[in-house]
């Protein structure tokens, strides 16, 4: 069992995933227990510590998650002999009486798999394998419109840049939705200098809950991570990041709707993390009679700009945010769906997807109920409006294809195509031969 911490009352407890699965982190009146738990390489979690994980951050608790790859693969712990058990992950599945080693790995069941979305809203990134290339600091965002307080504090005190030492490329979390705020955004040496690999703070909930704030590197463990242990910057950042979290700062900020973020609620709650006067400004308009916790009521979909003037710091800060209620379309063959249409052995099908908003795409193949194969998964750049993927029947068996779009907002669109019992399909991305990553396996179409 791997170890995490809980602070209380200023108390450091150390625990361990046990207490988690057992749901030992809530007080009789189920309320969390803990202010924070911080996670270290927590990579075989069970089903039963993400739900009391969930139900611990909903009712107000926090987390720090300090390693990329957390919540990688799920396990069944025993409490009888003390062991667990790998269920899914690594490439392998459990059905409750046989372990088999699919031919099309998909990954497994937590977001920390290259292939899947289930926990995204939760955590907000996903573990991503680069192991090139020495990271180069993670520089703290302050000069922006609406810096998260963690980011004040760190430039307040001289940390600019912070992770410079100790720490080569291991494994790494990369972003994958626009509703965070941002506290840094680590560099590397590689190729790719940003990575999408940022610190930040996810509000599963909005602002009615806790919050996630994860480092999404490996910075705490083994060799490749004595960063924690050995730069400062880090250490601060640790360190404030928990007076944060615990209520400790109160420097001018908009908690919610997040700057740049994306949302579909028909009320908006806004959530200011400080007590100081204010007037508050939508659009231009100012908002009388504003208070903290207040909703935005009957907006369209459209970008807003909310501003607030913090009077007794003489400091603005903006927030700038879409209303997006609104699905994904789905085009099959340049025409809308239509489930009548049906497709023979040797026939293309040409999947189109168009949001402003574009985020996440699956399409799974079904043969009989409880059979499946995932034929392409993508987290879509968020600079994507539209993507087509192709792909051709052949062969026999697979009868219904289930398409699934997830957008920013977390509007889901989904629709189902039905093929002729003696079709199957193979994936084609277009014409030309490439490579297709599916899960860890490369595929040469």
């Amino acid at each position: 069992m791997l170890l995490l911490e809980g602070f209380r009352s200023n108390q450091i407890i150390p625990l361990d995933d046990r207490v988690l699965d057992k749901g030992e982190v809530f007080d009789k009146n189920g309320l969390p227990l803990y202010d924070v738990l911080i996670f270290f390489h927590n990579e075989y979690v069970s089903m039963k510590e993400i739900d009391n994980l969930r139900r611990y951050v909903k009712g107000g608790g926090n987390v720090i998650i300090l390693n990329g790859n957390a919540f990688f693969a799920e396990v069944d712990y025993n409490p009888q002999t003390n062991k667990v058990n790998l269920l899914n992950g690594h490439g392998w599945e459990f059905d409750g009486e046989n372990a088999s080693k699919p031919e099309l790995y998909y990954g497994g069941r937590f977001l920390n798999t290259e292939t899947t979305n289930e926990h995204l809203d939760f955590f907000g990134s996903r573990y991503k394998v680069f192991r090139e290339g020495s990271m180069q600091g993670a520089h703290v965002r302050v000069n922006v419109s609406n810096p998260h307080p963690v980011a004040t504090i760190l430039q307040k005190n001289g940390y600019s840049v912070i992770g410079t030492q100790y720490y080569y490329s291991h494994e790494e979390n990369t972003l994958l939705t626009p509703n965070v705020p941002i506290i840094a955004d680590w560099k590397s040496s590689f190729l790719q200098p940003d990575r999408g690999i940022k610190i930040y703070e996810k509000l599963p909930y909005g602002p009615y809950g806790g919050s996630v704030v994860h480092l999404a590197i490996y910075s705490a463990g083994n060799s490749y991570s004595s960063a924690i242990y050995k730069d400062s910057g880090l250490r601060k950042l640790l360190k404030y990041t928990i007076f944060h979290q615990s209520g400790f700062l109160e420097y001018p900020w908009i908690r919610y709707p997040y700057d740049n973020g994306v949302v579909n609620e028909n009320e908006i709650p806004v959530d200011i993390s400080s007590n100081e006067p204010t007037r508050v400004f939508l659009n231009g308009t100012e908002i009388h009679s504003f208070r903290d916790g207040m909703t935005l009521k009957n907006l369209k979909d459209g970008m807003y700009n909310l501003t607030v003037l913090f009077l007794d710091s003489n400091l603005t800060r903006t927030s700038m945010f879409m209303v997006d209620r609104k699905p994904s379309e789905i085009f099959v063959n340049g025409a809308p769906h239509d489930w009548n249409t049906k497709f023979k052995e040797g026939d293309w099908v040409n999947i189109t997807i168009r949001d402003d908003n574009l985020n996440y795409i699956r399409i799974q193949h079904f043969e009989v109920v409880r059979q499946r194969g995932n034929l392409y998964q993508e987290i879509v750049n968020d600079k994507i409006k539209e993507k087509t993927i192709s792909f051709k029947i052949k062969s026999k068996n697979h009868y219904y294809m289930s398409i699934l779009s997830i957008d920013g907002a977390g509007n889901v669109a989904k629709k189902w195509l039905e093929f002729n019992k003696d079709a199957n399909i193979t994936i084609y991305y277009d014409t030309t031969t490439i490579y297709a990553y599916l899960g860890i396996c490369k595929w040469n179409t």
